[in-house]
């Protein structure tokens, strides 16, 4: 069922929570587990895929993007939706996180593991700022 929706579909008007001033990844992660757990996600292998995403993705804007970032998140009863922001340049490589890293390579691994895990994943700039938003189902909605 959720694949068939549109993504802004689960979003509503406006973002359960926007935060713009977190630095690292342990801010933007234990504002995401607040706010899952609240919506019943507590316990559950989701959570963990979730909070391995929210990090992978915030450690791309601190060491990639630029000074200014920002968390918004989406809450509904199939899904949540986050986005993170920042006035970086965004990945050089169109194709980032769509082929599997080099093995030799150490690190470079992050936007393929958040696509592997997410039911959507997006990159996007324009006008001098770079959005990821990824979406994972709810655990009630996840098939088993």
């Amino acid at each position: 069922m959720l694949a068939r929706m549109p993504v802004e579909a689960l979003m509503g008007d406006r973002p359960t929570l926007t935060h713009d001033a977190f630095l690292y990844g342990a801010d933007a992660r234990h504002l995401v587990r607040r706010l899952a757990v609240e919506h019943g996600w507590d316990g559950t292998d989701r959570l963990d895929e979730l909070l391995l995403v929210t990090s992978e993705i915030v450690a791309n804007a601190v060491l990639y993007g630029g000074e200014r970032r920002e968390l918004r998140v989406w809450v509904s009863p199939a899904a949540l939706v986050c986005e993170v922001g920042d006035d970086g340049p965004g990945p050089a490589d169109p194709l980032a996180g769509y082929r599997p890293p080099d093995e030799t390579t150490l690190g470079g691994r992050g936007m393929w593991i958040a696509r592997q895990l997410c039911e959507a994943f997006a990159v996007s700039h324009h006008d001098g700022w770079t959005r990821v938003r990824y979406v994972l189902p709810h655990p009630a909605a996840s098939p088993a």
